[in-house]
C-alpha cells in the first residue's frame, strides 16, 4: 500500500505516521476492534439515496454499504430521529453540511488544521454550531452516532461535502470502538 522510500523496511510507516501521531492511535484502535471483537452479522447492501437504508446494524454488528448516487456522510445524521450525541470527523466540511445538522443540539467536530487557516468563514460558523471544535491534522472521514444504547461508528469514502461518486461506508454498531475514538481524539475532557 505504501511505497518504501528507503532501505530501511520500517520507514514506509515512520514516514507516513511522523505528521500526526494522532492517525496512527486511530487506526491502531479501529483494527485491534474490529480484529478482536467477535461481530453477529455483517451485511452488505448498494444504495442509491441513504433514505433506501431500512435498518441500521444492532450492537455489535455492521452494516457494509455502498452508494451510487450523491451522498455525503454527514446525510447519514439525517436519517436518525433524536440524537443523543453526533460527532463529525472530517477533513473537510461546508456551510451546507453544517447547515443540515442545525437540528442536532449536542454535536462535536474534528476538524483538518487547513479550515482554520484557509477557511475563515467556515471555521466561525463550526464554532458557532458545535459544542466543541477540535482541530487537528486529520483525512478522516467518521461520524459517531449515539443514540439511546446504540452507538453507531459510521466510516467511508465520502467527505462530509457533496460527493457525486460511489462510496464506500461500514457501520458499526460499538460501544467500546465509539468511546475509544473519542478518548484518543480528545473530543471530550
Amino acid at each position: 500500500m505504501f511505497k518504501n522510500s528507503s532501505k530501511n523496511k520500517r520507514s514506509y510507516k515512520k514516514d507516513f505516521f511522523t505528521k500526526e501521531k494522532t492517525v496512527k492511535k486511530v487506526s491502531d484502535i479501529i483494527y485491534n476492534l474490529i480484529t478482536t471483537i467477535i461481530y453477529n452479522k455483517i451485511d452488505h447492501i448498494q444504495v442509491g439515496n441513504l433514505s433506501e437504508i431500512k435498518s441500521f446494524p444492532e450492537k455489535n454488528n455492521i452494516l457494509n454499504i455502498i452508494t451510487t448516487k450523491n451522498n455525503s456522510i454527514v446525510d447519514f445524521g439525517l436519517l436518525f430521529k433524536n440524537i443523543d450525541e453526533l460527532v463529525v470527523i472530517t477533513s473537510t466540511i461546508n456551510l451546507r453540511s453544517i447547515e443540515k445538522l442545525k437540528f442536532i443540539k449536542n454535536k462535536y467536530l474534528v476538524n483538518r488544521d487547513d479550515t482554520v487557516k484557509k477557511q475563515q468563514e467556515i471555521y466561525q460558523e463550526c464554532l458557532r454550531s458545535f459544542k466543541k471544535v477540535v482541530v487537528n491534522s486529520n483525512h478522516a472521514k467518521i461520524l459517531l452516532i449515539k443514540k439511546g444504547d446504540n452507538y453507531f461508528v459510521i466510516e467511508g469514502s465520502g467527505n462530509a461535502s457533496i460527493n457525486a461518486r460511489i462510496e464506500f461506508y461500514n457501520i458499526m454498531n460499538n460501544k467500546d470502538l465509539y468511546e475509544d475514538i473519542i478518548k484518543c481524539l480528545k473530543i471530550k475532557d
